[in-house]
């Protein structure tokens, strides 16, 4: 009797998954580990609270009663310009946001028009909480690849915009580290 390869088909595909699942972790040495607790971040949940991770890639929101805590995968922005850091809070809500791009953008990427529209080549997605530090928002992400990220600011899935959208007011504080 031949002994056949112990690895096989269904080992090959096991190693294969929890290699994607390795890759899709937001653990970084620096990130925040364990439970979070909105107490750790913020003094009052009047208005609910967001904590956005950005070590971790992760969004804690939290509602006004503290009856909600919901976690969403976040992206940080890219392009070499780093993340402000600290507290802010929520003051413009949109849904399909119109985006124009930086001028640096614009030299860099060319046909580039001064205003995309909302809709799916738009890198904010399809909703923005405009935040008080000016030119960041928490956003969708757009399908055009080459503006995947040009959006400045923190992009969530587009379906994971819209489930936080309604459970954000103006107001809501934001803390991101």
């Amino acid at each position: 009797m031949t002994r056949r390869n112990a690895f096989g088909r269904r080992g090959m595909l096991g190693l294969v998954a929890s290699g994607v699942a390795m890759l899709t972790l937001p653990y970084r040495a620096d990130a925040l580990t364990g439970p979070v607790s909105w107490q750790d971040h913020f003094e009052t949940l009047e208005n609910g609270a967001m904590l956005a991770d950005t070590q971790a890639r992760t969004l804690h929101v939290w509602g006004s009663d503290g009856s909600i805590h919901r976690l969403y995968p976040i992206a940080p922005p890219s392009g070499g310009r780093p993340l402000w850091r600290g507290h802010t809070q929520v003051v413009r809500k949109v849904v399909g946001p119109s985006w124009r791009p930086a001028p640096d953008l614009a030299a860099r990427v060319p046909g580039l028009p001064g205003v995309i529209p909302p809709g799916p080549d738009n890198p904010l997605g399809s909703h923005a909480l405009y935040l008080d530090w000016q030119g960041l928002r928490i956003h969708g992400r757009g399908e055009n690849p080459r503006l995947r990220h040009a959006g400045e600011g923190i992009s969530l899935a587009n379906e994971h915009i819209a489930e936080l959208f309604p459970l954000t007011r103006i107001g809501m504080p934001v803390k991101v580290l």
